[in-house]
């Protein structure tokens, strides 16, 4: 699915499928106890998935679909939520009542530092994490008494360096995903009923992308364009936005969840294909039973018959003037 993602395997797998861009299943990987996030390589040799009971991170190779590594992250550290960033494999992980961030220095040949307690003992489970390669960001939630804990880090070289902090009312979390330049994160949570854009620098709260009921998924592309799912049994299943628009240009609906919440997009499973032609979503019965892969085509062209949306507000105009070129690529 695209170059990442954290839900591209729900929350108590036990084998990955591997299908084409038109969902037909076309290979599996098994015997991989609780897949908790996958993560593929920028040259799509390799995919990295998390083995939350296994207590590690195995690489796959998408050619051959055979474990080609594994890397133990420790006794009990329960592991989730892969992202890559140049030669480090960053990782959110739960010991005991504590998360806490992790990596992987994958510029070895040989024997793969694993290093944990990188941001100290973070509050409450295993968080969420994503990165910006290029733009050298690091971004972290997780659920806390207050709410959402939310952190920012620079990184450089396999190290953190903090940038920004705050508990945010919301939660509980399900999906985050940073702008290609580093400068906004995304959080898709419960509540509130839209997806919040926070700026990275210092984590104030910038606009948000109205997505109804329960924010479940985002994604967002190389040139920033926001994929923004929803679980909501009344209103559509997937949005897409032109950054820091409020108008979707598209809205998919999978039809309506039913008591038993068939045709809900499984929380995080959302993402973009590098050339922007596709974007993939996962959807369910609400217990990861009955998943089918949906495919959307073209989702960046307004639908059929309906008119386009205006262009991004001026504010976001202007910001990409001054930053004298588009957004970074991942």
């Amino acid at each position: 699915m695209g170059r990442d993602r954290h839900g591209a395997a729900a929350s108590f797998v036990l084998v990955v499928l591997v299908t084409d861009y038109s969902g037909r299943v076309v290979g599996t990987v098994p015997d991989l106890p609780q897949v908790w996030g996958l993560e593929l390589s920028e040259d799509s040799e390799t995919v990295y998935a998390a083995l939350s009971y296994g207590s590690a991170v195995v690489a796959i190779d998408t050619e051959t679909l055979k474990e080609s590594a594994r890397h133990p992250t420790g006794a009990g550290t329960y592991p989730r939520y892969p992202a890559l960033a140049d030669d480090t494999l960053w990782f959110g992980y739960r010991i005991g009542r504590h998360g806490g961030i992790g990596s992987i220095d994958l510029s070895g040949e040989d024997d793969p530092a694993v290093r944990l307690n990188l941001t100290g003992p973070e509050r409450g489970y295993a968080p969420l994490v994503e990165v910006a390669p290029e733009a050298g960001t690091l971004t972290l939630a997780n659920t806390v008494v207050s709410g959402i804990h939310v952190g920012t880090y620079r990184t450089k070289g396999g190290t953190l360096r903090p940038q920004a902090s705050r508990d945010v009312d919301a939660g509980p979390p399900r999906d985050i995903a940073l702008s290609p330049d580093g400068d906004q994160v995304v959080l898709a949570s419960l509540f509130p009923h839209r997806h919040q854009v926070f700026r990275t620098s210092d984590l104030a709260e910038e606009n948000s992308y109205p997505t109804g009921y329960r924010p479940i998924a985002v994604d967002i592309a190389p040139d920033g364009t926001v994929a923004a799912g929803a679980d909501s049994q009344a209103s559509p299943d997937v949005y897409v936005f032109r950054p820091g628009s409020t108008t979707p240009i598209r809205a998919y609906d999978f039809g309506k969840a039913d008591t038993f919440g068939n045709n809900r997009v499984v929380s995080p499973a959302l993402a973009w294909a590098p050339d922007r032609r596709h974007l993939f979503t996962v959807t369910g019965d609400g217990l990861d039973k009955g998943l089918a892969l949906q495919v959307m085509v073209a989702p960046t062209r307004p639908a059929p018959g309906t008119p386009a949306p205006a262009e991004r507000p001026e504010r976001d105009t202007e910001r990409a003037d001054r930053a004298g070129s588009a957004p970074h690529q991942r």
